[in-house]
């Protein structure tokens, strides 16, 4: 690796982290508690043969919507972002290398919801953003949860088909642009911080099951999160780990739901670039080129 692990050099990174970004975001605190709403991982790597992990649990009963995001350690850019749909008290590995071309991606054999949705078991990192990638830092961001688990993205998010969830690709559709849609009766997508709309199977009186608009609303999850990591050389039988840097309060009891789906191909960055570090998600909604319910 061109990262000098040294023993001591791991934990001065977890305690920049620490000094850096506590109370960054209103009243944000370092959990002592092991959990929270935004979690640091100060390094990962994929030079050498290396990859690295990340475990994230819900610990709570509520589906929780969480931003996982890679940012290049040459320029602290953000490289590779997506969401992971998250039902009650589950769990989700995946697990960032380089393949013999030279591209990264992350990997996952967990079947939790992400958007954009993995293929094949992969998400790719965009090429464009690769370069100065195979070593930095890992942000794991709580964005909200439904207002209930009756909502429309609960109910597909929910592992209930063999241990799968119900409907990925239902729950994929509440993060796309508005914006961008084909037609403009189509209101798949995000409405603001608070509210998407995605499908919901509903049966007509025939007995014909049928794609119907269906709003959630959402609301913050709360300090639920508890994440870790872990770099791994399996050629080696190499390994090292810890607990991520687990901040508390973070989004101030506000969901900060963004889109994810197009992100920033769109030219819309609040949804590849928020919620940040610098000051959560844009406190207005999400933009005028939003048409809405």
């Amino acid at each position: 690796m061109k990262a000098n692990f040294k023993p001591l050099g791991l934990a001065a990174a977890v305690a920049a982290a620490s000094a850096g970004y506590a109370g960054v975001v209103n009243s944000a605190v370092v959990a002592n508690n092991g959990l929270g709403d935004l979690a640091l991982i100060p390094y990962y790597t994929v030079e050498d043969g290396f990859g690295t992990g990340v475990h994230i649990i819900n610990t709570s009963a509520q589906t929780q919507v969480v931003k996982l995001r890679f940012r290049r350690g040459s320029d602290s850019m953000d490289a590779m972002d997506f969401n992971v749909i998250m039902s009650p008290f589950d769990e989700w590995t995946g697990f960032l290398q380089k393949d013999d071309a030279g591209l990264l991606s992350v990997s996952s054999q967990d079947s939790t919801c992400t958007a954009p949705l993995f293929e094949d078991g992969n998400f790719q990192m965009p090429n464009i953003y690769s370069s100065g990638a195979e070593e930095g830092y890992i942000e794991v961001i709580s964005m909200g949860a439904p207002d209930s688990e009756t909502a429309p993205l609960a109910v597909n998010a929910k592992h209930v088909v063999n241990g799968d969830p119900l409907n990925c690709q239902y729950v994929e559709d509440n993060f796309l642009d508005q914006a961008l849609a084909l037609v403009p009766t189509d209101k798949r997508g995000v409405v603001d911080g608070q509210t998407t709309v995605g499908y919901l199977d509903s049966v007509t009186a025939t007995g014909v099951v049928t794609d119907k608009e269906a709003v959630t609303t959402y609301v913050d999850g709360g300090n639920v999160l508890k994440v870790s990591w872990f770099i791994r050389d399996a050629n080696a039988g190499l390994e090292m780990g810890n607990d991520a840097v687990m901040i508390q309060d973070f989004a101030n009891s506000a969901a900060m739901i963004t889109h994810q789906e197009q992100g920033v191909y769109s030219g819309n960055l609040r949804g590849f670039d928020f919620p940040d570090l610098g000051g959560s998600s844009p406190s207005t909604s999400m933009g005028t080129l939003q048409r809405g319910l």
